[in-house]
């Protein structure tokens, strides 16, 4: 996901799904496939915390793709718990957020 629209469209329409470290939104959609959306917003941190994040749960949703479902959009929203857990601990937290199996 790209747009501004997209974003608000599954903040506003999508299912919301939080833990310790995400703030997640999930959204049915037609296309067939899944799209992905993160933010990191200033206030998580420095811009080293935040692009390490980014990188973190990127890696956690390409390595995961095929146990997600597929038609969905995702928005993944960290928190700021997130800057201090473990790799394998934010994998288990998004995963069980997103219902995948893992």
């Amino acid at each position: 996901m790209r747009k501004s629209a997209e974003f608000q469209n599954t903040y506003t329409k999508g299912v919301k799904k939080t833990s310790r470290s995400f703030l997640v939104f999930v959204l049915p959609n037609t296309l067939g496939y899944s799209r992905f959306g993160l933010t990191t917003p200033r206030k998580l941190g420095k811009a080293h915390e935040r692009n390490r994040i980014k990188r973190r749960v990127r890696e956690i949703l390409r390595t995961s793709r095929t146990g997600l479902q597929r038609g969905v959009d995702i928005v993944v929203n960290p928190k700021r718990a997130a800057l201090n857990r473990k790799f394998d601990e934010l994998r288990a937290e998004l995963m069980g957020l997103l219902g995948a199996e893992r």
